[in-house]
């Protein structure tokens, strides 16, 4: 199962990419551009634990330093082997998280 089956959005893809920029000083690791108006941007990390509430922050920075259009919807996905912990799962920062579990189904 790919990540774009994980999330069901397959007829919505336009565009998958990472965004990168030095000038900026930002990295996501991907983004998809949909058909619908939304860019879903997804975060990898490889953590042997689930990922702490210190991802919020980390990754709202990173959205902050974008220069995304305002038509667009922004759809937040952390991908991480183990997942995350309950106080990231309870914060709904995140409009996904999966797991390798998940994802390997």
């Amino acid at each position: 199962q790919t990540i774009v089956d994980s999330l069901e959005i397959g007829h919505y893809v336009k565009k998958v990419a990472p965004i990168f920029s030095q000038k900026l000083g930002v990295q996501v690791d991907i983004a998809i551009e949909r058909t619908d108006g939304v860019i879903t941007l997804i975060e990898t990390k490889y953590h042997d634990k689930p990922v702490e509430i210190g991802i919020v922050k980390e990754f709202s920075d990173k959205i902050s330093k974008l220069k995304l259009n305002d038509k667009f919807s922004i759809e937040k996905v952390l991908i991480a082997p183990f997942g995350a912990t309950r106080s990231l799962k309870e914060s709904h920062y995140f409009d996904h998280i999966i797991d390798l579990k998940s994802l390997f189904k």
